[in-house]
């Protein structure tokens, strides 16, 4: 992961793997020529929602931005993850947490074996909605709790990097659609197709409860 983000951002002026700091060992670490600075967190093991956080803001409050990216088969997540649309899945607290603090999306990577030697997936983006048919509460365990989630997968395009700040964090991301843009583009078109634009334009209906009631049902007849 580390070189193919050096490889495709011709920005960077500094890359470092395993960056020291006086706390805390950075998986990887990016100085960009615009002087933004950037700690990508590779999670493999668990990890609770509150380290999560403590370790966000302790990079911020170094003027530092947090790409955290899960290995999508690692002990950080409760059922599998794969770059696929899939109902009733278990999601540990800390990837609803991510999801929460990446504004509707959370990173994975896998890893695949190809003659003999360990490879790295692209990125992925996951994003979580409610269960159709189980409760959206937290489950527990003996010793550890999930979430139920239907998982919708998003593409990302390249390894571009921008960076943004969420609810206070400086986070790092790349240039995936959200998952409600997407949907909000079908509705548009969908819309469009079954000329509910004849008597007022989208922007005057958009925010009715008739006009979402309407492409509800549209949408089941899809």
């Amino acid at each position: 992961m580390y070189k193919y983000i050096l490889k495709h951002n011709s920005n960077i002026a500094e890359a470092f793997l395993e960056k020291g700091f006086r706390e805390r060992r950075a998986d990887v670490y990016f100085k960009f020529k615009s002087g933004k600075k950037l700690v990508v967190e590779v999670q493999n093991s668990y990890i609770t929602p509150k380290e999560i956080n403590k370790r966000t803001r302790d990079y911020n409050n170094k003027g530092i931005y947090v790409l955290w990216i899960l290995y999508g088969h690692g002990s950080v997540v409760d059922s599998p993850k794969n770059p696929e649309h899939k109902k009733n899945v278990k999601i540990t607290p800390a990837e609803n947490r991510l999801h929460r603090l990446y504004g509707g999306r959370v990173y994975y990577v896998n890893l695949y074996t190809k003659s003999g030697k360990s490879m790295v997936t692209r990125p992925y983006a996951l994003h979580f909605s409610n269960s159709d048919i189980i409760a959206p509460i937290l489950f527990k365990r003996d010793y550890d709790s999930f979430l139920v989630r239907n998982v919708n997968f998003s593409y990302i395009p390249n390894w571009g990097l921008m960076f943004k700040t969420l609810n206070s964090y400086k986070i790092a991301r790349f240039y995936d659609k959200n998952q409600k843009y997407i949907l909000s583009k079908k509705i548009k078109e969908i819309a469009k197709r079954f000329n509910v634009f004849t008597d007022l334009k989208f922007e005057k209906k958009r925010h009715t409860k008739k006009f979402f009631k309407m492409i509800y049902n549209l949408f089941n007849h899809e």
